[in-house]
């Protein structure tokens, strides 16, 4: 599998730290599930890290899952083809996690998770 970011930029995503403040618990989740299991973490690293942006950019924080999927869902699909299916529910996990627990200040942009 060769995941990108939803930019298409091939630059590293914003809040790193962010981010790294939260592996831990997106490895231990990773460790979880039988299926994640077969494959190492850095595997889904990247599929933690869409979910993540999703979760610390404004426009989706407040949102329900079903509206963050409709927009988020092409992007992947964009770049990871045929592989939404297999990677949606570490999305949401990582989604829901990163906007339950990374809550800055409205208005404030943590990720450009849609620019491209």
């Amino acid at each position: 599998m060769t995941t990108h970011d939803a930019r298409g930029s091939g630059e590293p995503l914003a809040g790193a730290r962010g981010y790294d403040a939260l592996e831990g618990d997106f490895r231990a989740h990773h460790q979880t599930n039988p299926a994640r299991r077969r494959d190492p973490y850095e595997y889904y690293r990247l599929v933690y890290r869409y979910g993540y942006d999703l979760g610390t950019d404004p426009r989706y924080r407040s949102a329900d899952w079903p509206n963050v999927e409709q927009d988020a869902r092409p992007r992947w699909e964009e770049r990871n083809p045929g592989t939404w299916e297999q990677f949606k529910e570490t999305i949401r996990y990582a989604w829901d996690t990163a906007r339950s627990r990374v809550a800055g200040p409205p208005g404030t942009r943590h990720s450009a998770v849609d620019e491209a």
